[in-house]
């Protein structure tokens, strides 16, 4: 299912981080299901097998005249029965030869076929944390633009109110005098923006603490940070709250700048 906001594509991000496995544990994986490792046993005990047959056919010889040398066996005769016992062994070395040849060739080309599944498996491991990360920002920055425009609209709404109240105060106070009409006007203006300032504050402070202690507050202190620097007022108020709430994740997102010199 398709995450709606950016909290649901946070936790989209995150279960995929967590089930996602390093490239040698992919090969591994691979590895066994394909029994490479088996493949690898046989070759090797075929290589064993064939450095004792050849020992055994190496010893023949001397076991023969070590036998027939006191006899009167002629040294024809001797060759023959060399030949005789060497027969069986080098048949038996040939064969282990053979299967030797046979089980390294397939040991190769199991090799290449874990690694070729490995290497697809993990790109596609990857390409799937790449969305999940993408669509989390895309959706991350649609709901801060559209905080903004509320944020905007009601800075507006505020200068509207401030300025009305100011008309309102001049008409009442136009018998005082032009000072008295000013100190009126600047004291709407105020009491406007301090109440517009004050809902704003609220909402930071309860947008922050709705996300302290949680996982994904190394992410939203970010993005928050990220949005502040490109002059989002919300996310500047909502920077300082958590400057003043959260020092600790605060210092990990400076010290984290630190690390890749961005700081």
């Amino acid at each position: 299912m398709q995450p709606g906001n950016s909290q649901q594509a946070l936790s989209a991000l995150q279960g995929a981080q967590a089930t996602a496995q390093d490239p040698n544990t992919i090969l591994s994986g691979q590895r066994q299901q394909l029994g490479v490792d088996n493949a690898q046993q046989t070759v090797t005990g075929l290589r064993g097998a064939i450095n004792n047959t050849t020992k055994l056919l190496q010893q023949v010889a001397p076991s023969v005249m070590g036998r027939t040398g006191s006899s009167l066996v002629t040294n024809a005769q001797a060759t023959k029965q060399i030949a005789n016992e060497q027969a069986p062994i080098s048949q038996n070395l040939s064969t282990q030869t053979n299967d030797y040849n046979q089980a390294n060739t397939d040991l190769s080309q199991l090799q290449q076929r874990a690694q070729e599944a490995a290497s697809g498996i993990y790109q596609g491991q990857q390409d799937k944390l790449s969305y999940a990360q993408n669509l989390y920002n895309t959706l991350y920055k649609q709901e801060q633009d559209a905080q903004d425009r509320a944020f905007q609209q009601q800075q507006f709404e505020a200068q509207q109110a401030a300025a009305k109240a100011a008309q309102d105060a001049a008409n009442k106070q136009f018998n005082y005098g032009v000072q008295q009409d000013a100190n009126a006007q600047a004291a709407a203006k105020k009491a406007a923006a301090d109440q517009a300032l004050a809902a704003n504050k609220a909402a930071a402070l309860k947008d922050v603490k709705s996300v302290i202690g949680k996982s994904n507050m190394p992410a939203y202190v970010k993005a928050v940070a990220e949005s502040a620097a490109r002059g989002n007022e919300l996310d500047k108020i909502k920077l300082e709250a958590i400057q003043q709430l959260d020092p600790n994740s605060w210092n990990k997102y400076q010290q984290s700048l630190v690390s890749v010199g961005r700081f």
